[in-house]
């Protein structure tokens, strides 16, 4: 006959301690998960800034100017993108839609930046496509969306881009990156996280975290993903 006075006492003795046990082992995920719920109950802010690079095989064709900028506000009317101004290989515009946070738009040739180190036949001829904000962005985490959009927007710039500057030639190398400036030290040991499902690359750096991703529409959920640890 089963004694059940002494199974409940030696149930009660062993919960608390599978509890502490499988506590202890998820304390990190628990505190992740926790700190991600308060900032989401809170609308916590933080600055966020992006920066999307393409890397192009040939030289481009036309240069960056006022034909560029209203191919962009024609097939970006949404945005309702005016133009700050022309520079040298650089196009400075504002998305009046989005803000006032300005866009900037220039080329840079790789063999030309590292020459002066460097013979100029160690490196190919190969163009670096920068698109960036001027500033960043404080934004609760219940008002990312807005990234959302200027990813959209940076990936349509490029695409006028390419077709305009480089002849419609691919990018042998493109990429999204995010900044996320915190007030607040990592919980994470981890210095560099490979996320393969999403194909980007998470940063740890003391208070501030960096994405890095092949695929900008996963930007929101990467995000939300990791911006507890």
């Amino acid at each position: 006959m089963i004694d059940w006075v002494i199974v409940l006492g030696t149930l009660g003795i062993l919960i608390p301690i599978i509890l502490a046990i499988v506590g202890w082992f998820f304390q990190e995920e628990t505190r992740i998960l926790w700190r991600f719920i308060k900032f989401f109950l809170s609308n916590k802010h933080f600055q966020y800034n992006l920066v999307f690079k393409a890397f192009f095989p040939v030289k481009p064709i036309h240069a960056l100017d006022y034909d560029v900028y209203s191919a962009i506000s024609s097939e970006c009317d949404n945005y309702d993108v005016s133009l700050n101004s022309v520079q040298s290989d650089t196009v400075i515009l504002i998305p009046n839609k989005l803000g006032r946070n300005k866009i900037l738009v220039h080329f840079d040739s790789i063999r030309e930046l590292l020459s002066e180190e460097e013979p100029d036949e160690a490196f190919p001829d190969e163009y670096t496509l920068t698109i960036k904000l001027d500033n960043d962005l404080g934004l609760g985490m219940r008002d990312l969306e807005i990234l959302h959009d200027y990813a959209s927007l940076f990936g349509k710039i490029r695409e006028i881009i390419q077709r305009m500057c480089f002849n419609a030639t691919l990018p042998t190398k493109s990429f999204l990156l995010c900044d996320i400036i915190r007030d607040l030290d990592t919980i994470t040991s981890k210095r560099l996280l490979e996320d393969l499902k999403e194909d980007a690359k998470v940063t740890f750096q003391k208070q501030n975290i960096t994405l890095t991703l092949n695929k900008p529409e996963y930007l929101l959920r990467l995000i939300k993903r990791y911006i507890g640890y």
